[in-house]
């Protein structure tokens, strides 16, 4: 990555004026920083953003914010990430950018995730959703379900996190997706552990613990840890329970991670306050709290105060234990966290009683027994321990499905082979030239052929490269097939044969299958109507703030072989000399120029007007003349 880092730092620094190109390699550099140093993301992030308001590229802008406010958030500045991704939102549904969008919806809603604001997070996760699910994105609609899920959990909704998180850890599964797997499984432990399932959540967190490991996912392995010491502990093994807790606190002690680390803290004080050893406990919970309130990490900060006032309980110093257990229900109840509210209100019905202010007792009793109700019952446990025997049962039938699934497709096949074979000659007739698809059907083969005079040309996208790390993958698909669906007919409207697309080159060739004469002709004037449209659909890209597209089309003619290669996904094939110099045309032409070699402009000197542009060597060829054309007569 640092060698990357370094060649995109030389890049920028030979780009002397600004210029979109410019600001995609800035925000690439911006990206590549982020896991080193978020701080050196923001400043990055700013430059880019600076240099695409200079020039009103509204999508490079947008991508700088977006890193802006990943960085921002990493800091736990998450007003200042907001403000960002607010901005970047506004942008892209300005451009009507779907896939930027959804992301930025996701990132808002992580944000708010962070911040406590878990209504709000929600909101943007159901509206990310939405549009993943409109795009067929399962497994990015997948993340977002997972998300919703930590949140549900959060609040006490056990069981709609239990459904949530098995509806994401179906999609992963079958997608083998071991990182996200772990995951889920972590997440649908700490529902468990939560309902006091322990054997269930030990399960969970183990299978999630094996593929961090073999990942070697320092952080992940050092939360893992810490949900098995916190299952042994609810457990009353407080031995096995400081072990584990131990094992994470080294591991976060190197990764410096305040906020994991102050969680760290704070779960050893509990196994010391269970131990006896007060004085100790205390210690961790201070430690705990400091290095929360330093992390802005506000549950934390409220679990700090419930464990300070459940300890000042114990000891029996009422004033302190009040206060800070006054300030846990305010914290809960501002939050949402039922868990923790309903955690402190009985221990303060707990410290009214031993007062004998029973009234108060009562009070924070009935608010208690109210909380508690909400969040688990018996039916809730019944329906999750369902659902966990449905989710096996569904793993476990999964091989037979497929078996099923099998055979009714054979028998299908059997009772529907009239309707098979149609199907496979259309498909035939979609892969392959048509005369040559005739002739598999008539001989079960097709031989390969030589051609004495054939057209070919190639064209590929300018920039490719930087287009690609600017776009999301959905856009930069989105925005290839358009063009080339267009291409596709613009051929067939010519007489033209399509050989192949190879990254972003397009080849087609004309004078083949069928021989003819206009075959040269033919594919010039399908290369201008390719270069009108490419022409259009870039001066779009550039209204909606996105890069253009620029192409260059080389062609030349002479003699070639065609044949079809491979026993599985074969393919119809053009080779010879004349394929690789229409490649060498196309290498050396400009973009939204049409290079022709002089074989080519022989057979169509007048037909057109052409601008001479001198000669290049090609091997075994010696010099080759190369021509512009300007227009056709």
């Amino acid at each position: 990555m640092n060698v990357e880092i370094k060649e995109l730092e030389e890049k920028i620094a030979a780009i002397a004026e600004a210029s979109p190109a410019k600001v995609d390699l800035i925000n690439r550099l911006a990206f590549l920083q982020f896991e080193i140093n978020p701080l050196t993301t923001f400043e990055t992030s700013q430059q880019a953003i600076a240099l695409a308001q200079e020039i009103n590229y509204k999508a490079g802008e947008a991508q700088g914010m977006l890193y802006a406010g990943m960085s921002a958030s990493a800091q736990r500045k998450y007003d200042e990430a907001l403000r960002l991704y607010e901005n970047v939102k506004k942008i892209r549904l300005e451009l009507e950018d779907e896939e930027g969008i959804a992301v930025v919806h996701a990132k808002l809603g992580n944000t708010k995730l962070y911040s406590g604001n878990y209504s709000e997070a929600l909101q943007h996760y159901k509206a990310a959703i939405v549009i993943r699910e409109q795009m067929n994105d399962v497994a990015g609609a997948a993340d977002l379900y997972a998300n919703s899920g930590i949140i549900y959990g959060l609040q006490g909704s056990h069981l709609q996190a239990l459904q949530t998180h098995l509806h994401a850890l179906k999609i992963y599964e079958q997608a083998k997706d071991d990182s996200r797997i772990a995951s889920s499984s972590n997440n649908i432990g700490l529902i468990y552990l939560d309902q006091k399932n322990f054997a269930e959540a030990l399960k969970m967190f183990e299978r999630a613990l094996e593929i961090r490991k073999e990942k070697n996912d320092t952080k992940s392995v050092s939360d893992l840890l810490n949900n098995i010491g916190t299952v042994y502990h609810a457990e009353n093994k407080l031995h096995e329970a400081l072990e584990f807790y131990q094992q994470a606190q080294r591991l976060r002690e190197k990764l410096g991670d305040k906020a994991k680390l102050g969680s760290s803290y704070s779960n050893m004080g509990k196994v010391y306050k269970d131990l006896g050893q007060h004085s100790i406990a205390i210690g961790y919970y201070e430690t705990a709290f400091e290095l929360f309130k330093e992390s802005n990490e506000k549950r934390g900060v409220l679990q700090s105060y419930f464990n300070l006032g459940e300890i000042f309980l114990e000891k029996k110093d009422f004033e302190k234990a009040k206060e800070f257990l006054d300030f846990a229900v305010k914290s809960a109840t501002e939050t949402g966290l039922k868990n923790y509210l309903r955690d402190a209100l009985q221990s303060l019905s707990t410290l009214f009683a031993t007062q004998q202010d029973f009234k108060k007792a009562y009070e924070n009793y009935v608010q208690y027994t109210l909380v508690d109700k909400e969040i688990s019952n018996a039916d809730t446990s019944k329906q999750i321990a369902q659902m966990n025997v449905r989710h096996e049962i569904e793993q476990r039938e999964r091989e037979a499905e497929i078996e099923r699934a099998k055979n009714i497709e054979l028998k299908k096949a059997f009772d529907s082979l009239e309707e098979e074979k149609k199907r496979s000659e259309n498909l035939l007739h979609n892969i392959l030239p048509e005369a040559v698809a005739d002739e598999i059907k008539r001989n079960g083969k097709s031989e390969a052929r030589y051609y004495e005079l054939a057209s070919v040309m190639f064209c590929d996208i300018v920039g490719f490269t930087t287009i690609s790390e600017t776009l999301g993958p959905q856009q930069l698909i989105n925005a290839v097939d358009e063009c080339y669906s267009e291409f596709d007919a613009i051929v067939e409207k010519h007489g033209i044969e399509k050989i192949k697309i190879i990254g972003d080159s397009y080849m087609c060739a004309g004078g083949l299958p069928i021989e003819n004469e206009t075959h040269a002709l033919d594919i010039i004037n399908a290369a201008f109507e390719m270069r009108e449209f490419t022409l259009r659909f870039s001066a779009a890209q550039k209204r909606k703030g996105l890069p253009e597209f620029h192409f260059r089309f080389g062609i030349n003619s002479g003699a070639l072989v065609t044949g079809i290669v491979g026993a599985k996904k074969f393919a119809y094939d053009i080779w010879g000399d004349t394929v690789n110099v229409a490649a060498r045309m196309e290498q050396n032409s400009e973009p939204d120029k049409i290079n022709i070699s002089g074989s080519t402009y022989e057979i169509v000197k007048d037909r057109i007007n052409s601008v001479h542009r001198g000669k290049i060597k090609a091997k075994n060829k010696g010099e080759i003349d190369m021509y512009f054309v300007e227009s056709v007569l």
